[in-house]
């Protein structure tokens, strides 16, 4: 069984910004002027026509703010998106700006992985895009070539241009709150521990899987603690902009003991062949 940093019924404090997109694309590279959900089918069949597709908005933009490496922070959380159903809260990346950074958050009670980068004039706000819209942002910086974008906030929501594209997203009080005092506890309580592991744990191979880097430039080197117990989360970080919490399985439920794993290897009744 494994233990979850959220509880299904835990309350949180934040009134909720989720999201819902309400862009459309037209390419031009379909008859009668086809309007539709963009896929990157759609965007890839556009692109060898030579048609470029525009995605327009009927709503006001405020000024927008150049974000590095956009992208690249969706794609480095959007694993830990949860697909639990209830939790819809939980169904996307959490944007949070304030004091000059913005935040990128995802969990799925599990896991959380979270990023930071510094981003002057971002203002304070917080919004969640959807799973749907973090992977059209993706597809488009595919497309575009790039991970930086800008970001503008709008009376509904957050527009986020990159490339030579654009996408809106709205907010949608409808599907709950996501938990943000939650995921800055948690991090904060971590970091304030710092390595105190002095037994081992057990952790679902499929979950720690998804703290690995994303991106083909990185070096894959993690750093990893115990900031407690073995029913305290495991802590993974890469550089300074990234940190992970990995919540261990209950123990015994799930693989063999440490005595049953050093009775197996009795490599000292063992004689190399000469």
């Amino acid at each position: 069984m494994n233990r979850a940093l959220l509880k299904s019924s835990e309350p949180s404090d934040t009134q909720v910004r989720d999201a819902e997109c309400s862009v459309f694309a037209n390419s031009g590279a379909f008859p009668d002027d086809y309007i539709g959900e963009s896929t990157r089918a759609e965007i890839a069949y556009a692109t060898g026509l030579g048609k470029r597709i525009t995605y327009r908005a009927d709503r006001s933009a405020g000024a927008r703010v150049f974000v590095e490496g956009f992208a690249a922070q969706l794609r480095d959380v959007r694993a830990h998106i949860s697909d639990e159903p209830g939790l819809t809260m939980l169904h996307g990346v959490h944007l949070e700006a304030g004091g000059g950074r913005l935040y990128v958050v995802a969990t799925n009670r599990f896991t959380l992985a979270a990023t930071c980068r510094d981003t002057p004039g971002i203002g304070t706000w917080d919004v969640l895009m959807p799973r749907a819209e973090v992977d059209t942002v993706l597809n488009l910086a595919r497309v575009a070539g790039t991970d930086d974008a800008h970001l503008a906030r709008t009376p509904t929501g957050l527009v986020v241009h990159i490339g030579e594209y654009t996408v809106a997203v709205d907010r949608a009080d409808e599907h709950g709150e996501f938990p943000r005092r939650m995921w800055r506890t948690k991090v904060t309580t971590a970091l304030a521990a710092g390595p105190a592991l002095d037994t081992e744990i057990v952790v679902d191979r499929r979950r720690l899987a998804a703290f690995a880097p994303t991106h083909d430039t990185e070096t894959g080197a993690v750093q990893l603690w115990g900031s407690g117990g073995p029913h305290d989360p495991l802590v993974i970080t890469r550089g300074t902009d990234y940190i992970g919490l990995l919540m261990p399985m209950r123990r015994g439920t799930d693989g063999p003991t440490l005595d049953e794993v050093r009775a197996a290897w009795r490599l000292d009744d063992v004689r190399p062949a000469d």
